[in-house]
């Protein structure tokens, strides 16, 4: 099966989200990932800010929180986001597909982090879904 390669501004998240957990001395995780969605521009980081969140929020909770997460949350989130943009007849894998998976893995530190803002997950997907397809 081929692999569904990344957009640029997505690599530009993802490189950016490692640069956060290395600076910070701290193993990569979902909030990293969450972090350099709102710290890079991309498709995504509009629909976050208008919820109100910002990365000093992003920060605070990952200070509160930890960034301990399962190992394999990351790997998880990968291929979500890669099946996401597959099944959306998308060529590439973008922001809001990854958008899309933190905000729907529960027991990712992204989806804590923004579900104990107080942001309505659900709905926040289904916008990004309907950017995605160009539904209403």
């Amino acid at each position: 099966m081929r692999m569904t390669p990344n957009d640029e501004r997505l690599q530009q998240v993802l490189d950016e989200a490692g640069g956060l957990a290395a600076r910070a001395g701290a193993p990569h995780s979902s909030a990293h990932m969450l972090l350099a969605l709102l710290s890079v521009e991309n498709e995504a980081q509009p629909l976050l800010a208008d919820r109100g969140l910002t990365a000093g929020a992003v920060a605070d909770q990952l200070a509160a929180l930890g960034s301990q997460e399962d190992p394999d949350t990351l790997n998880q989130i990968r291929d979500r986001s890669r099946s996401m943009a597959q099944s959306c007849g998308s060529p590439l894998v973008g922001a809001l597909h990854l958008l899309i998976v933190l905000s729907s893995l529960r027991d990712c530190l992204a989806f804590r982090i923004m579900n104990a803002a107080g942001i309505e997950l659900s709905a926040l997907r289904g916008v990004a879904l309907a950017l995605l397809t160009g539904g209403p």
